[in-house]
């Protein structure tokens, strides 16, 4: 979930909080694209890139979340999520362009020109660093990760938009 808090116009990069932050995919994306990021997590992550607050995120939002322009949340969800209930049935999928390339079998090594996918017991940590450009993530962070080419994404359609609405 990512939600504006009204973004500072006055020329400084505007702050972003990256809540539940992790090993910090989805806040190096937001990074690269202009923001300073400060990551909170309720567990240590020495890996984190950017600044960094140790704690609850709820309560760090409810306390100094309105001193941000930009909020990120994206809590772990893996076991407590309506798609674990539902067992089976799924949303429909957007839009996406069929892959050109054959995907690699599940924990197997990426042969040449297949596409992997980074989840689970995947094997081939320095391919998905490089693939996901996350570079300073071990295993637990990349399987974990947004990547931050989406948030990335994320960020420069946003502000790109904030642009236009003050010219």
């Amino acid at each position: 979930m990512t939600q504006s808090t009204g973004i500072r116009r006055d020329g400084h990069r505007p702050r972003l909080l990256d809540a539940f932050c992790c090993q910090g995919g989805a806040g190096m994306g937001y990074y690269r694209a202009g923001f300073e990021v400060t990551g909170v997590d309720v567990t240590a992550q020495p890996r984190y890139p950017l600044g960094f607050h140790q704690g609850d995120a709820i309560e760090f939002i409810r306390t100094f979340g309105a001193s941000f322009d930009f909020v990120h949340a994206s809590p772990p969800c893996q076991f407590d999520s309506d798609c674990q209930r539902i067992q089976g049935n799924t949303l429909p999928q957007p839009p996406h362009p069929a892959h050109t390339a054959p995907q690699a079998k599940m924990g197997r090594p990426v042969p040449p020109g297949h596409y992997g996918q980074y989840v689970g017991n995947f094997s081939g940590v320095p391919l998905a660093r490089q693939v996901m450009d996350v570079p300073w993530m071990n295993r637990d962070g990349i399987r974990e990760c947004i990547p931050p080419a989406y948030t990335h994404w994320i960020a420069v359609k946003y502000l790109t938009h904030e642009r236009r609405a003050v010219a």
